[in-house]
């Protein structure tokens, strides 16, 4: 804001970046040429990319941004048109529009729903869109890269801040003139984080109402029959919904051969894709758990504040990791309690509380450097970037016994616009 006071008159437009933002210089280009010749666009939001993972979490995170990013961010352009959102970073907007438009409120009232706004990027491309200004995210532009956080612990501390002024929003769905859609993506912010107290409580009351049943060892036979049992179609759309971009992610490079060679062959894809997706259902309830404490915490009046975050950090001890994540371990003994009373239902809520009790164990797996190394010796969870830095790494280190991973990657299209 004190840029745009001070200065923005002489510029036409400006790209945003963070402090861990990289971005092309043929990418900028591009985004200004698009901004030329659409005089109307206030905004255009690309895709980024993650680089720079070494932890086994962050590798995790980089491979499927790179991997099925692309398939979500292509739907989400596809069905918000120019009425879509803003991460407030890696994109560049129109300098007059945001003046005119993106001012923000102070919202009243006491922290956390008070004060400024702090998920201000949804907000402003509300804004914007009220102003009469297309908000666009681009899917195919690549060139555009962020870094992300190195451990369980230290996303769920981002994750933390963004569920309290995503919950802010709240006070933002009735603001006078804003699109429809801009009003849908608030609540879809929302429901990032809402989601969760939503399933932990649900899982909650359906074990209250099988507790009161007796056990029944053959049920499990009964739910395999959809004529008999529409819980399963609702199972399986759930999982559809879940693993549907991911799949799509999949087929996609494996219909395109010079794509699939990137990523190191077939059999590589899936092997890292089965990894992948097995970290992700690790995480998942240590998710819920955290984010329903998040919930519970803001709407108990307790401020996030706002933190530099951590990228460079390398490990995280277990005596930490017990200590930070005890309410996802006591989340799953409260679980284990419950299934004494009904052992037949191990089958299906074993993937529940098995990663909750170990939650302290796999935030300190996946935080450390060594483990993301061993991953990358073995082939799994290698972007192509990294793949074709790997290409000088062996010239560089002909004969070691290990090609040492790529740290600080730079795709080579960044070298090429150099």
């Amino acid at each position: 804001a004190d840029w745009v006071r001070r200065f923005g008159g002489a510029y036409e437009n400006m790209i945003i970046l963070d402090a861990d933002s990289v971005m092309a210089g043929e990418t900028m280009m591009q985004m200004v040429d698009a901004m030329k010749r659409h005089p109307t666009i206030g905004l255009i939001q690309t895709t980024p990319a993650v680089i720079n993972a070494e932890s086994l979490f962050a590798r995790a995170q980089q491979y499927s941004v790179r991997l099925y990013g692309r398939v979500a961010s292509a739907g989400l352009a596809w069905w918000s048109g120019s009425e879509a959102s803003y991460w407030g970073h890696n994109a560049i907007v129109r300098v007059r529009a945001f003046a005119e438009c993106a001012g923000l409120p102070c919202l009243p009232g006491r922290k956390p729903f008070g004060g400024h706004v702090m998920s201000h990027d949804v907000v402003e491309a509300g804004l914007l869109r009220r102003g009469g200004w297309g908000v666009h995210v681009t899917p195919t532009l690549t060139g555009s890269y962020e870094e992300t956080p190195p451990s369980l612990l230290e996303f769920m501390k981002r994750e933390r801040r963004w569920c309290q002024g995503n919950l802010q929003h709240i006070a933002l769905l009735r603001a006078p003139g804003l699109h429809w859609m801009s009003r849908f993506q608030l609540v879809v912010g929302l429901m990032a984080y809402l989601a969760s107290p939503i399933w932990l409580l649900s899982l909650i009351a359906g074990l209250y109402i099988q507790i009161h049943n007796k056990p029944d060892w053959g049920s499990w036979w009964y739910f395999l029959h959809p004529e008999l049992n529409p819980m399963l179609w609702a199972s399986l759309l759930t999982t559809g919904m879940l693993l549907g971009p991911k799949l799509m992610g999949v087929a996609l490079v494996l219909s395109r051969p010079q794509e699939r060679r990137a990523y190191g062959g077939t059999k590589v894809l899936l092997k890292s894709v089965a990894a992948e997706m097995g970290l992700s259902a690790l995480t998942a309830p240590i998710y819920m758990i955290g984010n329903t404490r998040a919930v519970f915490e803001i709407l108990m009046g307790k401020d996030a504040g706002w933190h530099a975050q951590n990228r460079d950090a390398d490990g995280l001890s277990l005596a930490d990791a017990k200590l930070s994540f005890r309410n996802e371990f006591f989340a799953g003994m409260f679980f284990l309690t419950a299934l004494a009373m009904r052992p037949d239902l191990l089958l299906w809520i074993w993937p529940i509380f098995v990663p909750m009790l170990f939650a302290p164990r796999i935030a300190a797996w996946t935080s450390s450097r060594a483990a993301g190394q061993k991953a990358f010796n073995a082939g799994l969870l290698i972007t192509p970037e990294e793949r074709a830095a790997m290409v000088v790494s062996v010239e560089t280190h002909q004969g070691a016994d290990v090609v040492p991973m790529p740290v600080r990657t730079v795709n080579p299209a960044l070298m090429a616009a150099e």
